[in-house]
C-alpha cells in the first residue's frame, strides 16, 4: 500500500493572462526599486570612498605627528627682519622659540631698509 501526502513544491507552470500581467507589473516595480538601490549604493560608495580617503589622510597626518613629535598648530609669531644678516626670523610670540629662519627676499630687504615692516627689530 502506498502512502500519500499533500505538500507544496515550487514548479514551473504556465501563467494565466491575468497572472502574467500581474507579474509584469511587479517586474517593472522591482526594476525601478533595483535601479534606485543601485544609485543609492553608487552614491553611498562614492561618499564612503571620500570619507575613507579623508580618514586615511587624517590617520597619516596624526601618525606623522606621533612619529616626529611635531604637529601643525595655529600660533602667534613674531617675524623679525634682520637687514644686516639679510635674514627673516620667525619666533613663537609666547616662548621666543625660533620656528623658522630664512633668507630675506629682495622685496623684504627693500621694505626693511625703509623700516616700514611691523615688528622690525
Amino acid at each position: 500500500m502506498a502512502k500519500e501526502e499533500i505538500v507544496t513544491l515550487t514548479k514551473a507552470l504556465k501563467l494565466s493572462p491575468q497572472e502574467r500581467a500581474a507579474a509584469g507589473q511587479l517586474l517593472a516595480a522591482e526594476e525601478i526599486a533595483l535601479n534606485q538601490l543601485k544609485q543609492e549604493f553608487k552614491d553611498a560608495s562614492a561618499g564612503a570612498r571620500k570619507e575613507i580617503a579623508a580618514k586615511a589622510a587624517e590617520v597619516r597626518r596624526l601618525a606623522e605627528e606621533v612619529d616626529s613629535g611635531q604637529g601643525e598648530r595655529a600660533v602667534q609669531c613674531r617675524v623679525i627682519y634682520d637687514v644686516e644678516h639679510q635674514a627673516v626670523y620667525i619666533k613663537h610670540a609666547a616662548t621666543g622659540e625660533v620656528l623658522e629662519t630664512r633668507t630675506m627676499t629682495d622685496a623684504e630687504s627693500e621694505i626693511a631698509r625703509q623700516e616700514t615692516i611691523p615688528g622690525l627689530q
